[in-house]
């Protein structure tokens, strides 16, 4: 079965990519799960860094300009391994398990877990890579490990999130929020190596996701719930 594609509708422009189910089935599943139930429904960017990243999925983020954006993540509970059909757990705050699976970099375009920098500590927030940070891989020396699980799907989407990246900010916060509107669900006509490039993948339509769901490394100030290791919050 290929793998799903999910449309990022946000205020700036829409964003395509495919979710690694196949090869990331827990962590591919958990952002399935929490998207069909609305949970990213009307969030926002709350941190993005030029040459580096945009990040996204915290609950407070609902709230461009709230303090706590950055700091929260889903609810306790559990949601179905869409490959293997096993029930998945959250838990200690909405954190999901490592899936140290796939070697797949953190190339420009792709879908990264962020977490604290401690074991399982992913949930709900992800980050959108705009540049090469391989020392954020997992299979790679050093503390940060994080996962992929997505890859834009052709150029202008990985336009888009550049784009993002470079908008005005006040401590990395966009100036004028961009909101996450819906996320759709659409099925891969080819389903090629994520390490392929993104405009040789393409999409046709398909069932909805969710019709109305949706530092830089000069360590700055570190917030709750902040990876040291590299500068990406959970």
């Amino acid at each position: 079965m290929p793998n799903p594609i999910a449309s990022f509708e946000t205020t700036m422009g829409t964003i395509r990519a495919e979710i690694f189910l196949d090869q990331m089935p827990i962590t591919a599943s958990n952002f399935i799960d929490l998207a069909q139930s609305g949970f990213y429904n009307g969030l926002h960017f709350h941190r993005v860094i030029p040459d580096f990243m945009d990040q996204f999925g915290c609950p407070h983020s609902k709230n461009p300009k709230s303090p706590d954006a950055g700091t929260g993540g889903p609810p306790d509970g559990q949601f179905k391994n869409l490959v293997t059909g096993a029930m998945e757990t959250r838990s200690g705050g909405g954190n999901i398990k490592d899936e140290f699976a796939a070697k797949i970099s953190n190339e420009p375009g792709t879908l990264s877990m962020a977490n604290t920098g401690a074991p399982n500590s992913g949930g709900s927030q992800f980050f959108m890579n705009t540049v090469h940070n391989d020392f954020l891989d997992w299979f790679t020396p050093g503390d940060s490990k994080h996962p992929v699980f997505g890859k834009a799907l052709d150029k202008q989407s990985l336009d888009l999130m550049v784009a993002i990246s470079k908008v005005k900010t006040v401590d990395d916060c966009p100036c004028t929020p961009i909101k996450m509107i819906s996320v759709r669900r659409r099925t891969a006509r080819v389903c090629q190596s994520p390490r392929d490039s993104p405009r040789q993948l393409s999409a046709g339509h398909g069932a909805t996701l969710s019709e109305t769901a949706p530092s830089h490394l000069n360590q700055r100030a570190i917030p709750a719930r902040f990876c040291t290791a590299c500068g990406v919050r959970a």
